[in-house]
């Protein structure tokens, strides 16, 4: 894979909330542990039974506003890209391993979501299998846990690593198998230390399946990034055609602005946290 950059440009215009065959729009939110009330009531008015039900399930109040936040950005961005449905009236279905899909979608539209403390990740395209994650590095790499994760290239890689910088790769591993996992739909039936990712850099330089009976034949592309509040992300997908160009659109909004951004109303918003990021991705 192949990543061309591109610099991020501020804007104010109308997002493009038509995605083409050859796009990926990736929404990333910076959920903080302030409850805005007057938010959190019109979010909540757009939950289904079983999302409140959950929402209860939270001991936590922060973690009640980030499933909150999360789940009612998607019902509103879903109807950004099909405005003919209205947020509430979205249902879903468990997909692959439990994976949840939308019901009864006939236009190819697919989503993914994670969320993570002090960060949410949504990716929306057509036509392509789909997964996303996002973390927030701890300030030590746990290496305990690294070994559950991670394969033994992997490992090594990592303890060659300076300390200060094996908590950001260990992160930058753990989204982009996440992400793959989440894209591949089988759940843990396939351990993710079974999958080997080589990185330059920040970037995917390729990667490797070591499960002997794993899916090999298929082409995937991957995308990772770091938000403002140093949340790591990673997005992975694959194409029908081996040769598929998908433009990756990054776009980052408040979490109390999300009502505004899916109704196009972008007056107010600073021009620091609104901004999209166009970057092409080929696979090789």
């Amino acid at each position: 894979m192949m990543v061309a950059p591109h610099n991020s440009c501020a804007t104010t215009d109308p997002l493009p909330f038509d995605i083409g065959a050859k796009e990926i729009h990736v929404w990333l939110i910076e959920s903080d542990d302030t409850w805005d009330a007057g938010t959190a009531a019109t979010y909540r008015n757009i939950l289904s039974e079983e999302e409140h039900r959950k929402l209860a399930g939270f001991f936590f109040e922060r973690d009640r506003w980030q499933y909150l936040v999360a789940h009612a950005a998607l019902r509103l961005l879903l109807s950004a890209y099909r405005p003919s449905v209205r947020p509430e009236s979205w249902r879903f279905k468990a997909g692959t391993q439990g994976r949840p899909d939308i019901a009864d979608e006939a236009s190819g539209l697919t989503f993914n979501l994670s969320h993570t403390l002090g960060g949410i990740a949504l990716a929306f395209a057509r036509g392509c299998r789909l997964g996303v994650d996002i973390e927030r590095p701890g300030e030590e790499a746990d290496l305990d846990l690294a070994e559950t994760i991670c394969a033994a290239d992997e490992i090594r890689a990592l303890g060659s690593l300076p300390q200060s910088s094996q908590a950001a790769r260990f992160t930058r591993l753990w989204t982009l198998k996440e992400a793959y996992l989440k894209a591949l739909g089988t759940g843990l039936s396939l351990p993710a230390n079974c999958i080997s990712f080589q990185l330059s850099g920040d970037d995917v330089a390729g990667h490797q399946i070591l499960a002997p009976d794993a899916e090999t034949d298929t082409a995937w592309s991957f995308y990772v990034g770091t938000t403002g509040q140093r949340c790591k992300f990673a997005l992975a997908w694959s194409d029908d055609l081996r040769d598929q160009t998908r433009n990756v659109q990054l776009i980052e909004v408040p979490p109390n602005r999300i009502l505004d951004a899916a109704h196009h109303r972008f007056a107010g918003l600073a021009q620091a946290t609104l901004q999209t990021a166009p970057v092409s991705i080929v696979t090789v």
